[in-house]
């Protein structure tokens, strides 16, 4: 055979197994795009035994990768995860977890398919949950109708980790002044911005953090001027500072600060939910006692 009739007949069975591929992989959107494909809630496909699920991995308090299992032969099936949702830990003394994002996720009969999903914890005074941390093969819903305001409001959506956190515990838990919080780390979106913002290595910003948690009274003996540009720098990083017990605070127990408040504040009304109903938020000095 010619070296030229090899080369065809190779770019032929190239062509074909291409074109068998696009098939392939328009039979599968086809089936999807008729009226095959059954829209689920989430709760309800679990409850019906439609699919099962497992969470593979959390990544902090802010997502966790959810695994789907589709049990069906025949459905396809577009499972619709809503805000709300909660993942209930066996474990009475660590926290459930809240879906605070919507989730749309196909799945073809018997496919095992993983999404990232959006997360806070539920329960403030319980212990954050880990890998390690196991969960109960069924899920709830927490009916309250300020949470679907908070969580769908787009100032929610596009807050610090911090603070969309803070304000689900002040929504769920109510604390009443500034140091019933529990305390949460800086968060990797201030580290991604401060980074960006200042061109700070990773190497620079660890070793500011670190001082300031392991010699915080060195923050009420800085400078005015040294002082005034961290507070600043923190501020545009996504941790607002108004004054050095802020800071202080910020390094000692990681609670909100005063300027975290008044963004609950404002992120709160934006929901439509009235913030003098938590004296926290009222408070002139953000409920500090």
């Amino acid at each position: 055979m010619l070296d030229s009739e090899v080369i065809d007949m190779t770019r032929k069975m190239v062509a074909t197994a291409a074109l068998v591929l696009i098939l392939v992989g328009l039979a599968a959107y086809v089936g999807f795009a008729t009226n095959e494909q059954k829209e689920v809630d989430f709760v309800e496909a679990v409850e019906r035994g439609l699919i099962e699920f497992q969470i593979r991995e959390i990544h902090g308090i802010v997502s966790l990768d959810l695994l789907i299992v589709n049990r069906s032969t025949a459905d396809h099936l577009r499972i619709v995860i809503l805000p709300g949702v909660v993942f209930y830990s066996v474990d009475d003394t660590v926290q459930d977890l809240i879906v605070v994002g919507r989730v749309v996720v196909l799945v073809c009969p018997g496919e095992h398919r993983t999404v990232t999903v959006p997360i806070a914890c539920a329960d403030m005074r319980d212990a954050q949950p880990t890998n390690e941390t196991r969960f109960k093969t069924y899920v709830g819903r927490i009916d309250l109708s300020a949470l679907e305001s908070l969580i769908q409001a787009e100032s929610y959506q596009e807050a610090t980790f911090r603070v969309k956190q803070f304000a689900l515990w002040l929504l769920l838990d109510q604390p009443k002044n500034r140091r019933d919080f529990e305390g949460l780390g800086l968060g990797a979106d201030f580290f991604s911005a401060f980074q960006a913002l200042f061109n700070a290595t990773e190497e620079e910003l660890g070793m500011l953090c670190l001082t300031f948690t392991l010699y915080p009274e060195a923050i009420m003996t800085l400078p005015a001027e040294e002082f005034y540009f961290l507070s600043i720098a923190f501020t545009f990083a996504g941790i607002p500072i108004e004054d050095r017990q802020d800071f202080y605070d910020l390094f000692t127990s990681g609670i909100p600060t005063k300027g975290e408040l008044a963004q609950i504040y404002s992120l709160f009304e934006t929901a439509g939910i009235d913030p003098t109903d938590f004296p926290v938020l009222t408070a002139s000095t953000g409920g500090t006692t």
